[in-house]
């Protein structure tokens, strides 16, 4: 179904004005670390009438009543998330499923900010259609991401259309001369300009020319995107909070709502990774 349920102040899929993305994630998170992993193959079906689910959308889209949303919405489409997750389990064996149930409970989160209680009612249509559609787009955007990240860092995809955009402009431009303006060495200039017929890089020969100050180097950028990128959904949260907030330990387990053991596991987890990439 096209995305004309939602409001037309709306902008596209996870673009998001009511709240802020980290919001989104980490209430998605908070759902998704208390579910019991029974939950995954929860048979229970959707019982309650349109008008009844679209009542209690309607009550959370004006209260944010996260209680309501974890008691009355999430229950319904718990079924719904796994059946969608597990759909997809075997076409990306480098994704947990952990992580893509997680993916469905913040396309769930989003559908419901999204939907457009009026105009579902005026046309009476039915609103799983419209949340299941959210959710299974969520996951497969996270899948395409996911997978296309795997196979050449985005740092590389970048640098590879800084130098497409300035040959476009000049097609005279040296080997020498791009190194130049992008502050990379030349042999990675050639390298990453072999990249459509080769499909594949040697990620050891992108290297900066000269480092600068306070800027990390290509090299320090790929390393650190390709340590984010073992990390799952709920590993780069606990990272981003715990590095980029000034948040203490207790403050994080509240504010994701989960026990401080099971913080210092994830911790602990991302300790191991980081470990693995510098060892």
């Amino acid at each position: 179904m096209k995305n004309n349920l939602t409001k037309k102040d709306k902008n596209k899929r996870g673009t998001i004005h009511i709240s802020s993305l980290d919001n989104y994630y980490n209430f998605s998170f908070s759902i998704f670390s208390n579910a019991k992993n029974s939950d995954y193959y929860q048979e229970e079906e959707i019982r309650l009438s349109s008008s009844q689910i679209l009542e209690y959308i309607s009550i959370y889209k004006t209260t944010k009543d996260q209680n309501l949303f974890l008691t009355k919405i999430y229950p319904l489409f718990t079924k719904v998330i796994n059946k969608i997750a597990f759909k997809f389990k075997d076409n990306c064996k480098d994704i947990s499923i952990e992580d893509l149930i997680q993916c469905g409970y913040l396309g769930l989160v989003k559908a419901i900010d999204n939907i457009d209680i009026d105009y579902v009612k005026s046309n009476n249509l039915n609103p799983i259609t419209f949340i299941y559609s959210y959710i299974e787009g969520e996951i497969r955007h996270y899948i395409r991401d996911k997978t296309d990240f795997i196979k050449i860092p985005r740092t590389i995809k970048k640098i590879y259309y800084n130098i497409h955009n300035l040959l476009s402009k000049n097609p005279n431009l040296t080997i020498s001369e791009i190194s130049e303006k992008l502050n990379i060495k030349e042999e990675s200039i050639i390298e990453i300009l072999n990249l459509p017929t080769k499909k594949e890089i040697d990620i050891n020969k992108i290297k900066s020319k000269k480092l600068k100050d306070f800027d990390l180097s290509i090299e320090d950028k790929i390393f650190l995107e390709q340590f984010l990128e073992k990390l799952t959904i709920a590993e780069k949260i606990i990272f981003n909070l715990l590095f980029k907030t000034d948040l203490t330990k207790v403050e994080i387990s509240q504010k994701l709502n989960i026990t401080r053991k099971k913080l210092y596991n994830i911790i602990n987890s991302i300790k191991d990774k980081l470990n693995q990439k510098l060892f």
